[in-house]
């Protein structure tokens, strides 16, 4: 039994579809600068942000069909939270300042916009603990160091080898910037410079050979009392899933965190047809950098999530 009982009011907000995708924006920024398509976005200053945040909110940063929505669940399942699923898609896609096609014949909605969204985020921190996860793309170039200091950061990375034929089967013309891993590992390093002692990083694999042990580590990190009563939960969708039935079909089948499948491999014993070579290797680059970072700071994911494969 945990110390506090884990019960309270569950919010839930806007989620992701997966159509077709432009080519990655050429001027995404490093290091926290920010790229051409947030040139425009109304970033809160300093002040805003102190008198915003109380209790900063849990960003849970990943890439598609990383397990992440099953932690979110275990996340719900708790009760003492205000859950946000991929606030920052509706940026990214139905925004004045979107810079993708993906939704060509949507009209821009201001209530999707940056500073909409972020002020929502920053508000509910201030009324209660917040977590939401995210895919690191949506945000790519618009986290500068001191916008990262308002939150408190963890990783969920997962071995493409995993990740890229799951997309696939989704989403048959994503884009590298759609695969993630880039914008995923730019934004690790950003955290690392602005916050160094914080970097929380989970292995996908790793959550679903050890749920128990992996969730209490990470509540621990991310200053929450552990629920193992939250590691399972009654099968169903969760309203704001229900527009993208499809992606969540898995999850919503679930009563928790299923232990890991045997790899599905090509007759080439390595890629799923129709993956690119480039496309593979410079995921995987991105991918072994992460957990570089992950292991040189207070340990990161194990066996198969770190072990790099060619």
């Amino acid at each position: 039994m945990v110390a506090r009982a884990c019960a309270a009011r569950v919010a839930v907000r806007t989620g992701r579809r997966a159509v077709r995708l432009e080519p990655p924006r050429n001027g995404a920024a490093r290091g926290g600068v920010l790229a051409p398509g947030c040139a425009r976005v109304d970033v809160l200053n300093e002040a805003e942000l102190s008198r915003s945040t109380r209790q900063r909110p849990i960003a849970l940063w990943t890439v598609p069909r990383s397990v992440s929505t099953a932690l979110e669940r275990s996340m719900r399942a708790r009760g003492d939270l205000t859950v946000f699923h991929e606030p920052f898609s509706a940026y990214y896609y139905l925004s004045r300042e979107r810079s993708t096609d993906r939704f060509a014949d949507a009209q821009p909605d201001p209530a999707h916009d940056w500073r909409t969204i972020l002020e929502s985020l920053l508000r509910a921190g201030g009324e209660g603990k917040v977590f939401f996860k995210d895919m690191a793309y949506h945000v790519s170039g618009c986290m500068t160091p001191e916008l990262v200091k308002s939150f408190r950061h963890a990783f969920l990375i997962r071995h493409p080898r995993h990740t890229l034929p799951s997309l696939l089967k989704k989403l048959p013309d994503f884009t590298l910037e759609e695969a993630g891993f880039e914008q995923q590992h730019r934004l690790m390093r950003v955290v690392i410079e602005a916050c160094p002692d914080e970097l929380v990083v989970i292995g996908g694999e790793e959550l679903r050979r050890s749920p128990e042990v992996v969730v209490e580590r990470f509540s621990r990190k991310v200053g929450l009392d552990f629920c193992p009563e939250a590691l399972r939960w009654t099968p169903g969708f969760v309203a704001d899933w229900e527009r993208w039935r499809d992606w969540h079909t898995e999850v919503a089948n679930s009563t928790g965190i299923e232990p890991p499948d045997l790899p599905r491999e090509s007759a080439s014993g390595r890629l799923h047809d129709g993956i690119s070579e480039e496309v593979y290797s410079t995921c995987l680059r991105h991918f072994e950098q992460m957990v570089e970072l992950a292991t040189a700071g207070s340990g990161g994911p194990q066996a198969e999530d770190a072990t790099p494969r060619a």
